[in-house]
């Protein structure tokens, strides 16, 4: 593997994070950030969309329960999107929130 092309992809790809969560939002920024990445993150679905096709992200984190648009509709615009047949290679994360039920015995 040619680490220079990846030294170029992480500087010059963009990551979209798309979430509700402004908790999760700020950690996943910080991380990538620290990371040198270069990314951005938005708080709702419409905004992600206008923001998916003005700057064409490398890779979308969205959160599966993101207001307005849900993170798995967005995956199905973005994957389905025939106007716009470069978005097909946009990476997407969907991201899951697992709950832990604590049984009492």
């Amino acid at each position: 593997m040619d680490f220079r092309k990846l030294k170029y992809y992480r500087h010059n790809s963009l990551i979209l994070i798309v979430s509700g969560d402004q908790q999760l939002t700020s950690s996943l920024t910080a991380i990538l950030i620290s990371e040198k990445y270069n990314c951005i993150a938005v708080n709702n679905g419409e905004v992600a969309w206008e923001t998916i096709l003005n700057q064409k992200p490398a890779i979308v984190l969205a959160d599966w329960t993101t207001p307005d648009v849900s993170g798995l509709a967005l995956c199905h615009r973005i994957k389905a999107n025939i106007e716009h047949p470069d978005l097909n290679s946009t990476y997407f994360i969907l991201m899951v929130e697992a709950e832990q039920e604590q049984q009492s015995r």
